[in-house]
C-alpha cells in the first residue's frame, strides 16, 4: 500500500465490559470471551483489521490497561507474535479520548504524520467484512483530505447507549438502504449527540435523518493531532508526557472522556459514510441477544 495511504489500525482493548456482567468480569472482560463465531471478540477484531485495512500484524497498535496486559499479550501472541510489537498500556481505563490520543502519539513517532489511523473497538460484530473493506477504502480520500471519518448505521430502534449522527435531510435516504453500501459516499455531519435520553432517541428515529455512530473512525494522524491540540489540549499534552515516561507520574492529570465528547461533538470537519455492515455492538445483554 502507498505510504501516503498506509492504514494503521488501533484496537481499543482496555474496556471492562461492565454492562455484560456477570458473563464479563473485570478480570475476564468481554473482549477475551468467545461469544460469537468460535473466536474471542479481540481475535475477530484483529483478523478484521488485517483483512479490511490490508495491514500486516506489525502495523497494528493495540491499547489496553496495565491490569489486562498479561491477558492481552497472551491473546495477541496466540494470533501472531508480531502483534505485541505495538502493544500500548494505560495505567487504567480512561475512556476512548485518552486511549486514541496515546495511540496517535505512538503512531506519529513510529509511522509518521501521513499515516491513516483506523480506530476499532473490540466489542463489535461485523458480519459483512466485504462491505466493511469497501467503506474503509471509500473513506480513505476523505480522511486524507484532513477530515475525521466515521461510519454510520441505520438505527432500528431508540437505543440510548449509542451516539447519534445527524445528517442533512437531502442525504438521509442513504440510511435505510443497505444495498447502497456498494456506492456509499462520505457526507458531512451536522451534529453528533452522545447517548441521548429515550425521548430524544425516539425523536431522532422519527426525524429520519440520524444514524447510529459505530464508534469506528478513520483519520490522518496529522489531522487528529491538530484536532486534539485545539479541542482537547489537556488530554493531548498529558498523554504525550505519559507516552514518553516510564514512571507514569502524569497519568492522574488525564481526564476520562469519550472521543465523541472530547473531539467529535466540537469538530467541524466530521464526515460520515452511511453503510450497512451487519454491525452489532456487544456492549450489553440486549446487544448480545
Amino acid at each position: 500500500m502507498d505510504t501516503q495511504k498506509r492504514i494503521i489500525p488501533v484496537i481499543l482493548c482496555g474496556g471492562r465490559g461492565t454492562r455484560l456482567q456477570p458473563l464479563s468480569t473485570s478480570t475476564s472482560p468481554k473482549q477475551f470471551l468467545k461469544l460469537m463465531q468460535g473466536e474471542t471478540l479481540l481475535h475477530q477484531t484483529i483478523i478484521r483489521a488485517m483483512e479490511c485495512a490490508q495491514a500486516p500484524a506489525c502495523d497494528i497498535v493495540t491499547i489496553t490497561t496495565k491490569e489486562l496486559e498479561a491477558q492481552t499479550r497472551e491473546a495477541l501472541n496466540k494470533i501472531n507474535p508480531a502483534l505485541t510489537k505495538n502493544l500500548l498500556l494505560e495505567d487504567q481505563g480512561r475512556n476512548t479520548a485518552p486511549a486514541i490520543a496515546q495511540s496517535t502519539h505512538h503512531i506519529l513517532n513510529q509511522f509518521g504524520e501521513h499515516s491513516l489511523i483506523l480506530v476499532l473497538p473490540t466489542d463489535h460484530i461485523i458480519d459483512n467484512t466485504d462491505s466493511f473493506k469497501q467503506v474503509i477504502q471509500t473513506g480513505v480520500e476523505t480522511a486524507m483530505a484532513g477530515n475525521i471519518v466515521t461510519f454510520g448505521l441505520p438505527p432500528t430502534y431508540a437505543e440510548t447507549g449509542y451516539g447519534y449522527i445527524a445528517v442533512d435531510t437531502c442525504h438521509s435516504h442513504h440510511k435505510t438502504a443497505g444495498s447502497q453500501t456498494k456506492n456509499a459516499t462520505a457526507i458531512p455531519v451536522i451534529q453528533f449527540t452522545e447517548k441521548p435520553d429515550k425521548k430524544t432517541a425516539h425523536a431522532y428515529l422519527r426525524q429520519g435523518n440520524h444514524l447510529w455512530n459505530s464508534g469506528i473512525f478513520l483519520f490522518n494522524a496529522k489531522t487528529i493531532a491538530q484536532s486534539y491540540n485545539q479541542l482537547a489540549p489537556d488530554i493531548w499534552h498529558f498523554t504525550k508526557l505519559v507516552s514518553r515516561e516510564t514512571n507514569g507520574e502524569h497519568c492522574s492529570a488525564i481526564s476520562p472522556q469519550p472521543f465523541d465528547k472530547a473531539i467529535l461533538e466540537k469538530a467541524d470537519n466530521c464526515w460520515v459514510i452511511p453503510c450497512d455492515l451487519g454491525w452489532q455492538d456487544i456492549g450489553s445483554w440486549t446487544g448480545l441477544f
